[in-house]
């Protein structure tokens, strides 16, 4: 069970009534200090315990050994956090316990303002508790709905462009099949006109036709949409968009839909309805086929039409092969296997003290590893792999200050390397011992030693100073009494400290009993499948605390999928649909087109071969034709990909602008494809016999 705490006006605030009973408001709330042990449960949770019974209300529910009453039932779409219970949030005088805020900003109020209004704010609460802020902190206000979305908002954006430029491609198909048979129906419509029949007649029956067209794909498509948007919703990372969003293909997407089908038949049907709507009566009525390719300017725009057709699957395929490369090509610089992870928050009001935190914590240390099948358990507080923690200012004994020196700052166990297994370079890491007193040292990687000891001097002995380890004071963190004067014991490798697609940086690992929340992450290396011990670790742990949780119980492998690997898996996977999909339409338009030229060509080509011409000859006139095309729509893909790319960039923080080798790869599968499209019908024309073709029609 999930419960949050709200401030007694939430549901007021949010606007959400209750379907059943009535939630929580200031007047349940006599002491907002000590508020009642009252709840408002979620439509699921009322659904799956209490199924569905409208009698719940008044029934009383258990957290934390303690009863609450219940209130009242919310909607079914209101699920904040996915909680099942929200309960009244005790509103203390607590400089030390960060609570999220909500608010309105008056209507035509900027952000800006109103960020520029609370950093005045907090600079004078700053000036009270100059411990607790950091020396220099601007204050932002964020729109909820940007909060909720995140960075997965311009990961939409780009898909958004990317099924754009799909569209586009998929038209630019429809438009040169309908060119190709507005050449082969000229003289037909010739015939029609000469009969009676107007413009307007003429292009109103061929809009049909392409309207048509357009809109049985758009039926097509709703009717795969119904079955992929499950499958697209599956793949979303987890927390992208708020659970409560119903994604569905609803009234409003299959009226767009169709809309668009309408549109589209219309624009691309345009050109080759005007170009058939007033034919030259005499010249098409003497046109016995021969040479004849639908006019000057039907081929010109075919030809246009296939340079866009290359240049837009030539971006797609850049995002994908991009997208691609960022996702697989990831060195991590540990080893995620056979980890198990699980996070340890001490209960509230227990173990106040340091040595009685400290000692906490290594009990359940002490008791995981002696669990069978445990190679090896390390606490951790702030280094969660690809995170270590935070950034701050150090100093190195010895030499002058110098404030843009910058080192990230793990607290972690002495077996932390050997549970992740990072490798130690050189020296050696903190024992148990020195954990438990704790000694004040620390491992660098070797990131650090490359910045700062370029000259290849041995740091091991050396120490340094980190001013912003000092938490005495506290009462959120506890630290035992000592400066904050670090000496270094040895290096190990470095590993992404930044996430998955940064540059690590210089950091330190330090022992995590010199800073101690109430909660502690701890990372268990296995003999085999980890999941298979989590419920005896489990029962270790209630060894030491009876009451004690246990939560966010995942492999390190999943931890990397779910909140590091599940974006760029998201964007990569679309990215590959869109783009095998575009690469698809690309060689199928190429293919026709090539396809139409041989065989309103072959009388021409039974010419040319009569004369003397070799079936390579012609094999080089129909492959340099359609090279020509290839190289100009490549060229201006490449062009646009490359300034595209730096725009995604802003928006996606994973994507790599300049990526030589995905450029290269996909210019070089475009052209084998583009090849191969060409090659048959290509060689269709070099096997045609001179006699058959100079009586072909």
């Amino acid at each position: 069970m999930k419960g949050i705490a709200y401030s007694p006006n939430a549901f007021e605030f949010m606007g959400v009534p209750a379907i059943l009973g009535r939630t929580f408001g200031i007047n349940d709330i006599p002491s907002p200090s000590a508020p009642p042990r009252i709840a408002v449960i979620s439509y699921l949770f009322w659904q799956r315990h209490f199924n569905a019974d409208p009698r719940v209300i008044g029934k009383t529910i258990e957290l934390n050994h303690e009863l609450y009453t219940i209130l009242g039932i919310v909607p079914p779409r209101f699920t904040w956090a996915d909680a099942d219970v929200y309960v009244p949030l005790p509103l203390r005088p607590d400089a030390l316990k960060p609570i999220p805020l909500m608010g309105r900003a008056k209507p035509g109020v900027r952000l800006e303002a109103v960020s520029a209004e609370l950093q005045v704010m907090t600079e004078r609460f700053a000036k009270q508790n100059p411990n607790i802020y950091p020396k220099e902190f601007r204050m932002r206000v964020q729109r909820l709905n940007d909060w909720l979305l995140g960075k997965f908002q311009g990961t939409l954006l780009i898909l958004l462009a990317a099924v754009g430029f799909l569209l586009l491609i998929a038209c630019g198909n429809v438009s040169i099949l309908l060119l190709a048979k507005a050449g082969a129906r000229q003289k037909q419509i010739a015939v029609r006109v000469s009969l009676g029949a107007s413009r307007r007649r003429v292009i109103q029956q061929l809009l049909t036709e392409s309207v048509l067209l357009s809109f049985a794909g758009g039926c097509i498509g709703v009717l795969i949409a119904y079955h992929g948007v499950p499958a697209i919703v599956a793949l979303m990372p987890e927390y992208s968009v708020p659970h409560e969003a119903a994604i569905q293909v609803n009234r409003a997407v299959v009226l767009f839909t169709f809309a668009i089908s309408v549109l589209t038949g219309i624009l691309f049907g345009l050109t080759p309805a005007l170009q058939l709507a007033k034919p030259d009566i005499r010249d098409a009525m003497q046109e016995s086929g021969r040479g004849f390719e639908g006019g000057a300017r039907g081929s010109k725009i075919r030809s246009a039409l296939i340079v866009c057709e290359v240049a837009l699957t030539m971006v797609l395929l850049v995002g994908a092969g991009v997208a691609i490369r960022g996702f697989v090509v990831v060195p991590l610089g540990y080893d995620a296997s056979n980890v198990l992870t699980m996070f340890i928050n001490s209960r509230e009001g227990a173990y106040k003290t340091w040595e009685s935190r400290s000692i906490y914590f290594q009990r359940i240390l002490d008791k995981l590893h002696d669990a069978p099948g445990v190679k090896s358990v390390s606490a951790s507080i702030t280094a969660m792999p690809p995170w270590i923690g935070w950034e701050t200012e150090f100093e190195i004994a010895g030499r002058a200050k110098n404030s843009n020196q910058q080192v990230m700052v793990g607290l972690v166990g002495g077996d932390y390397f050997s549970a992740i297994r990072i490798p130690l370079l050189r020296g050696r890491t903190f024992s148990r011992a020195e954990l438990l007193r704790p000694d004040r040292v620390a491992v660098m990687n070797e990131e650090m030693l490359r910045q700062y000891w370029p000259d290849g001097h041995d740091p091991v002995g050396l120490r340094i100073h980190v001013p912003a380890l000092n938490f005495q004071g506290n009462p959120y963190i506890l630290a035992p009494p000592g400066d904050q004067w670090l000496q270094i014991i040895g290096v190990v490798a470095t590993a992404r400290n930044r996430g998955l697609h940064d540059k690590a940086k210089p950091a330190i690992y330090i022992p995590y009993t010199l800073a101690l929340p109430p909660g502690c992450v701890y990372l268990i290396r296995t003999d085999g499948d980890p999941r298979k011990l989590i419920n005896t670790l489990r029962e270790q742990v209630r060894s030491v605390d009876a009451d004690q949780a246990v939560t966010r119980v995942m492999t390190l492998e999943e931890s990397l999928a779910d909140r590091e690997r599940a974006y760029p898996r998201f964007s990569t996977t679309l990215f590959s649909i869109f783009a095998s999909v575009g690469l698809v339409l690309a060689a199928t338009g190429l293919y026709s087109v090539v396809s139409f030229v041989v065989t309103r060509r072959t009388h021409e080509f039974g010419i040319r071969m009569a004369l003397g011409a070799r079936g390579k000859d012609i094999l080089r006139l129909v492959v340099g034709m359609t090279a020509r095309l290839m190289f100009a729509g490549v060229a201006i893909g490449l062009v646009s990909s490359l300034a595209l790319s730096r725009v995604i960039a802003n928006y996606v923080k994973e994507w790599d602008a300049k990526d030589p080798l995905a450029f290269f790869g996909v210019t070089t599968i475009l052209l084998i494809v583009a090849l191969v499209a060409c090659w048959f019908p290509a060689s269709r024309a070099t096997a045609i016999q001179p006699l058959v073709a100079l009586r072909h029609e």
